[in-house]
């Protein structure tokens, strides 16, 4: 089965108890929208020829169009379409004057077979790029790419020093695109692939930066137009086609972003701090132009330089509630040589909506080693990943999060290696306060339940809308899509029972958090997250006891994680794919010490099997896996047809939302009656297991 967008909703997602068993890729595309911009105007070609184009707007966004990049309105496309007939082509698409004849009818039918066989041949010049080389003085450099392929992080090489505008790209989903051009562009595997190492060697990466560069270069003075845009902007590429005289380029300017944005005066009202200009609580300001981008590393976060200092600048392009959250959670953090520190720099940029100058974001001390992720396999493949390194960086991590819980700070919902840094002394950070969540492979079980109800309580079961998909595919992480996806067909009859009643999901909802729906309603920061102390609804619906019992079964994965030497408790997850893959599937040992193994378990009571132990990518497709976990339907085998995949997603998800309603009704019950156990699963606490980690390691030392 092809991985797609789609394959997220209806395959890896729990709303797949709800989705029809369809081919992967067949599904009408849904086209990253721009927060407001019309995305797809009808007279398009009609002003294409024009080097800027006519534009449109709307009320949230202005855009700018550019059709081609040879100023000419592309000709009438008259060539043949793989696959179809004669009849369908009609005379003037034929190869040549195949006037039938009375008993020609067999060679007739032989030369429309070879003719349909040349329309779909790679030697057909009709189905070749004309070149995937990179241009000798590129204008772009690609930095790597999320959105499940769909965003890609563009660095303007024409700028010296080039601003970290957020400028991105954004093409359609690949369901949208024919095979051939999916494999040509290597869109499959920029599904599953987000660093820039790997990124900027596929195909659909050299299309993006050639197709940029024509496109540019049809301005009369494109640097200064790209400086003037409004941060965040989006480039929109409406289709991927072979020929890139015919690709449709669009500027959407994303003025409903600035309007979410708020001033530091307009925040400092906000969190009730006087004379904000002179106040302790705020850093320093720094205009967003004075900053060198060096590298994009993650949709949220870049390197820039600064004074000379390279520094990270955090900031995100939709839903600013999460980036304002966290800017508040690290100003209020206590601090702690585990934690990352506060932030130096609020980074501040002048709007041309309403004229104030707005925080976009801030920045951070730069751990030049990286993340625990990317470092843990490396070292553990070289030989270099000692006992030692491992037990300082659990207790320091365990010891942060006590920390945190002692001193009045936020819960953490993020815990992965993803999320933690090493310094250049080698001593572990944990960064990321937005607190917004992980997906359920990674996320405790009493946590996914929640969030199955919640994700079914939200889903958009208007199956004629696309809006869901396109808040989704513009939010700015992968993880977004993990948890927002809430968009998708109801087939309520197809199921053919009382299974899918919105209404039961939105009454246990309630139950559990009765103030959900303002903390969903808006995408821009209020008082409403303030005052609940997060956006995140799965860890809200929570008490602080289980929060902690969450937190440690998160740990556990981490643990795990840390003393096997791997980079994801899961191997081959379909929504990313890592550059040091696990040869593991949590919880099978091969490495840690029995002792850790013991409390790993411990840590993560409770647990339940993972999507990935019924599908798993291989390469670039979703297949079966059999009892002993092993993929059915590899390379060189028989595929598996996509609907037995749906049907295996669609069984394992029912099962998973049944199992959360009884258990979350059940939880419901037993507190109103004063019998619940807080901690349900009966984990250790997170001093318990620092007690634990410190004599593990003095045994080890002796």
């Amino acid at each position: 089965m092809d991985l797609s967008v789609q394959a997220i909703h209806d395959i890896v997602h729990p709303t797949a108890v709800f989705s029809e068993a369809r081919r992967i890729g067949l599904h009408p595309a849904r086209h990253p929208s721009t927060e407001g911009a019309a995305l797809v105007l009808e007279n398009e070609l009609q002003h294409s020829h024009h080097p800027h184009g006519s534009g449109g707007s709307t009320d949230d966004a202005e855009d700018s169009n550019v059709g081609g990049s040879s100023g000419r309105v592309p000709e009438p496309d008259r060539r043949v379409e793989p696959g179809t007939t004669r009849a369908q082509r009609g005379p003037e698409s034929e190869l040549g004057p195949h006037q039938e004849q009375d008993g020609d009818k067999d060679k007739n039918q032989s030369r429309e077979q070879a003719a349909a066989l040349w329309m779909q041949s790679e030697l057909n010049p009709k189905n070749r790029i004309d070149s995937l080389d990179v241009p000798r003085n590129p204008m772009w450099r690609v930095d790597g790419c999320t959105g499940l392929g769909t965003q890609f992080y563009m660095i303007p090489l024409f700028l010296d020093p080039a601003p970290p505008l957020r400028v991105d790209v954004f093409i359609p989903e690949q369901a949208e695109q024919s095979p051939h051009t999916r494999s040509l562009l290597g869109l499959a595997t920029a599904f599953h692939t987000k660093d820039a190492a790997r990124v900027s060697n596929l195909g659909i990466s050299k299309y993006i930066i050639r197709a940029l560069h024509i496109w540019a270069e049809s301005f009369a003075d494109f640097p200064v137009m790209y400086k003037s845009l409004p941060f965040g902007s989006r480039i929109i590429f409406h289709n991927l086609p072979l020929d890139l005289r015919d690709i449709r380029i669009q500027v959407a300017h994303t003025y409903q972003l600035e309007r979410h944005l708020f001033s530091l005066s307009s925040l400092a009202s906000l969190w009730s701090i006087s004379d904000p200009q002179n106040s302790p609580f705020f850093p320093d300001r720094v205009d967003l132009f004075s900053l060198e981008v060096i590298e994009q590393i993650h949709d949220s976060t870049s390197i820039v330089r600064y004074n000379g200092d390279l520094l990270i600048f955090k900031a995100i392009t939709s839903y600013t509630k999460y980036i304002y959250h966290e800017l508040y959670n690290l100003l209020s953090l206590t601090p702690h040589p585990n934690i990352i520190s506060k932030p130096r720099h609020l980074v501040t940029k002048k709007c041309r909506f309403g004229s104030k100058t707005a925080i976009v974001g801030f920045t951070l001390e730069f751990h030049p080693p990286g993340t625990m992720r990317d470092i843990i396999p490396v070292r553990r493949l070289n030989g270099h990943l000692t006992a030692a390194d491992q037990h300082r960086w659990a207790t320091q991590i365990t010891s942060a999060l006590i920390h945190i819980h002692k001193t009045g700070g936020p819960f953490y919902p993020d815990l992965r290696l993803d999320n933690v840094v090493l310094t250049d002394g080698g001593n572990a950070v944990m960064v990321d306060f937005e607190q917004r969540g992980v997906w359920c492979e990674f996320g405790p079980p009493e946590i996914n339940a929640v969030e199955h109800v919640r994700l079914l309580a939200t889903d958009d079961d208007d199956s004629s809308s696309s809006s869901s998909y396109s808040d989704v595919s513009t939010n700015g992480s992968d993880e977004d899509l993990g948890r927002e996806a809430a968009g998708g067909d109801n087939t309520q009859a197809s199921l053919g029972d009382e299974f899918f009643k919105p209404e039961k999901y939105v009454d246990l909802l309630q139950q559990l958090l009765p103030e959900y729906e303002a903390l969903l309603r808006r995408e821009e920061y209020t008082d409403a997250g303030l005052q609940a102390g997060s956006y995140n609804i799965a860890w809200l619906a929570l008490t602080p006891r289980e929060r902690e019992a969450a937190e440690v079964y998160m740990l556990g994965r981490v643990l795990y994680c840390i003393y096997e030497g791997v980079a994801a408790p899961n191997r081959a997850a379909v929504w990313q794919s890592y550059r040091w893959e696990s040869d593991l599937e949590f919880p099978e040992r091969a490495r840690a010490p029995q002792r850790i193994s013991e409390l790993v378990d411990k840590c993560t009571r409770g647990r339940r099997a993972n999507l990935t132990s019924r599908l798993r990518r291989v390469g670039d497709r979703i297949t079966l896996v059999d009892q002993h976990g092993r993929p059915v339907g590899t390379v060189g085998g028989s595929e598996v047809e996509p609907d037995k995949i749906q049907e295996e997603a669609t069984a394992f998800w029912r099962a998973e939302v049944e199992h959360a309603v009884e258990f979350l009704q059940e939880r419901l019950a037993a507190m109103k009656d004063g019998a619940w156990n807080e901690n349900h699963f009966e984990r250790p606490s997170l001093k318990e297991v620092l007690a634990e980690l410190q004599d593990i390691s003095q045994d080890t030392v002796m």
